[in-house]
């Protein structure tokens, strides 16, 4: 039992430390609009806004993809492509290796 106390305590100390960093290169401004954002929600949880809930939508893989796709019609269809001889992935749309890299990731 000492030794998970022991050990809490000096992990609460990383966390308390890593969380002083990242606050640290947050601007004042946006710490304290977000204080304001949580006491208000604690103090009236029905009727504030909830700061913790998500309001941005997420964005899907196919979307990313859509939209890759889209650039590279738009590039070929423009002939921005560079010279086939200047690099040897000119010739690879840049969605194709973005897509790879994302299914490398996944094994």
């Amino acid at each position: 039992m000492v030794h998970k106390v022991c050990q809490a305590t000096a992990q609460d100390e990383e966390h308390v430390t890593a969380f002083q960093e990242f606050d640290a290169t947050l601007p004042e401004k946006d710490i304290l609009n977000w204080t304001v954002m949580v006491c208000t929600w604690e103090q009236d949880s029905k009727h504030a806004i909830n700061p913790f809930e998500v309001t941005t939508s997420k964005i899907t893989e196919n979307a990313v993809h859509l939209e890759l796709a889209l650039e590279d019609e738009a590039r070929l269809y423009k002939d921005l492509t560079l010279d086939m001889h200047s690099n040897a992935h000119d010739d690879i749309p840049p969605s194709c290796l973005i897509a790879q890299g994302l299914e490398l990731e996944d094994h």
